[in-house]
């Protein structure tokens, strides 16, 4: 009877998991998803703040490119989708120099970015005899 109790003590130890097996690896998963869920949201906040950044940008790529076209610019201030574009204008002689501001809220947090640029401008085409 020794042998039958013995024998069935180790049939049932190696049938499955312990309590505090289960409960540890139940720890390790958790802590692995919320490790996941924690570096999902904080790429896609660095991603929205990378395309508010990339949009500030193209906008003062073409504020700056529109003043290059004007011979004689002027100092301003727009809005545009919710960014708001300043510029300063400096002239000295026929050189003038540009500082432009481009405030945006980058991914909820509002944020600016700075240019300058120094502009001369063509001179006139020469007339043909």
């Amino acid at each position: 009877m020794v042998s039958r109790i013995g024998e069935r003590w180790r049939l049932l130890s190696l049938d499955g998991f312990t309590l505090v097996e289960v409960m540890v690896a139940l720890t390790v998963l958790a802590v692995g998803t919320l490790s996941i869920l924690g570096a999902a949201t904080l790429a896609l906040r660095t991603l929205q703040e990378a395309e508010a950044r990339y949009q500030a940008v193209l906008l003062a790529g073409a504020v700056l490119d529109s003043l290059q076209q004007v011979a004689s610019p002027g100092s301003g201030e727009a809005v545009w989708d919710a960014r708001r574009v300043r510029w300063v204008v400096e002239q000295r002689g026929r050189l003038a120099s540009i500082e432009l501001v481009v405030e945006s809220p980058a991914g909820g947090r509002p944020g600016s970015l700075h240019f300058a640029l120094l502009h001369f401008p063509l001179p006139p085409p020469l007339a043909s005899p």
